[in-house]
């Protein structure tokens, strides 16, 4: 998935952070692509969810993608400080991966750092394809 939306679908940087199991309010960085360092822009995604990524927790939360279009750094929606110095995001599309109802990871797509902007077009792109690989994977989990 991560793969096909960084080569197929034009995005710069993709990157793909699951939920720990044991712990629902940590979020793993697990697989990153279009950047050098790899290690560095997964770890900026690993961390408590209500602590350090309340943005993300707000995501997952959510059953379609949320395409950002203003970066923030406070509230209940921001982005945590090791995130924005890593990335360097003007916009993005995060998306929550659920299996049925129960989300379990997080996916993250844009077109680079600063100017780089992601469109609405590019959410509709995305959409389209997120749509079939979640259905995709509920029928591997035996949820459809």
């Amino acid at each position: 998935m991560v793969n096909t939306l960084h080569e197929g679908a034009g995005f710069s940087r993709v990157a793909l952070a699951l939920l720990n199991p044991g712990d629902t309010d940590q979020l793993l960085g697990r697989v990153v692509v279009g950047v050098d360092l790899p290690e560095r822009y997964l770890a900026s995604f690993t961390g408590s969810l209500s602590a350090q990524h309340p943005l993300f927790l707000h995501v997952l939360k959510q059953q379609d993608p949320l395409l950002l279009s203003e970066i923030t750094t406070e509230g209940p929606r921001s982005l945590s400080p090791m995130f924005l110095k890593t990335w360097k995001p003007s916009s993005a599309i995060l998306a929550p991966i659920r299996i049925g109802i129960r989300p379990i990871g997080l996916l993250y797509s844009d077109r680079g750092p600063l100017p780089g902007q992601v469109s609405p077009q590019d959410l509709q792109a995305l959409q389209l394809f997120f749509g079939q690989a979640i259905l995709s994977l509920n029928r591997l989990a035996g949820v459809l």
